[in-house]
């Protein structure tokens, strides 16, 4: 499993401007950028940490390899893990399990659904 890193990240570790990763994200130069707003008017952008960290050695997946790779094989994910692993508020994950956007039970959140909510979030396929 990887983490997905937020725009803070980016910022340090490519030593730019918002407005610049925001450029690479608009332009398609940043592929695997999901977007994880829970119905603000806003983007709230994560970005895949391991084209984050070194995308000249980062080959072209699918959309389901990165997604798998985000993952990893578990079933079954408490939503404190997902919301360290993905940098989101508890109430920001309150709000996208009150929108429907992840199954499971009491603090369990189904593989399924992540991997949907991503697959529905990704914005780089509307630059490919």
């Amino acid at each position: 499993m990887t983490d997905l890193v937020d725009i803070q990240f980016l910022r340090a570790s490519r030593c730019v401007e918002t407005e610049r990763i925001l450029y690479l994200v608009d332009n398609g130069d940043l592929l695997w950028v999901f977007d994880v707003s829970s119905g603000n008017v806003n983007r709230d952008l994560r970005f895949w940490s391991r084209e984050a960290t070194a995308k000249e050695k980062c080959p072209r997946f699918s959309l389901q390899q990165v997604v798998d790779l985000i993952l990893g094989q578990k079933k079954n994910f408490r939503s404190t893990e997902i919301e360290r692993q993905w940098i989101l508020s508890a109430q920001t994950m309150m709000r996208l399990r009150r929108a429907g956007e992840f199954r499971g039970g009491k603090g369990i959140l189904t593989r399924d659904s992540l991997a949907n909510f991503l697959q529905r979030r990704w914005l780089g396929g509307k630059n490919v």
